[in-house]
């Protein structure tokens, strides 16, 4: 279970934002309540980012600055930071994004500099009428960090 809560600003290509990232554990023992801020006991990661989009290229940097954030018992605060790169294109009448991501240092993405995301996603609007459109993506991103795959579809209404 997870609810993201996002509130950004965007103005020719370049864009800011914070993200609330609230995610509930499966270990009842680890619950504190959605509501509950302190500064070690939440289950909210904050994280801000700054892009921005250069037509052909995309950059973005994202790092948590509070919440859940800590790599040691000690309550160092980690500062995860995902750095990410895209390019999107077109393709065999399909709109296609691809994306490298880092991350810099250890935190919550790897024990220490490592590319973390390989994406290449495609959306196509499918028409089944003259009113109707229904916009569909796929994408397949792999880590080789942590050697795992996922393939995400999703459709818009």
């Amino acid at each position: 279970k997870e609810l993201d809560l996002t509130l950004g600003y965007e103005t020719d290509g370049f864009s800011i934002s914070i993200t609330d990232y609230w995610l509930h554990p499966s270990d009842e023992a680890a619950q504190v309540g959605y509501f509950k801020y302190g500064a070690h006991h939440t289950q909210h990661v904050f994280e801000g980012t700054v892009a921005y989009d250069f037509g052909p290229l995309a950059l973005s940097w994202n790092t948590y600055f509070a919440g859940t954030d800590y790599c040691d018992a000690d309550g160092k605060r980690a500062y995860s930071t995902y750095i990410g790169v895209s390019a999107s294109f077109k393709l065999g009448g399909l709109e296609w994004m691809a994306e490298v991501g880092v991350t810099p240092w250890e935190g919550e993405y790897a024990d220490k500099f490592n590319v973390t995301n390989l994406t290449l996603a495609a959306t196509k609007d499918i028409k089944f009428s003259e009113s109707f459109t229904l916009p569909a993506l796929a994408q397949l991103t792999f880590n080789p960090h942590t050697q795992n795959t996922y393939f995400v579809f999703g459709i818009s209404f």
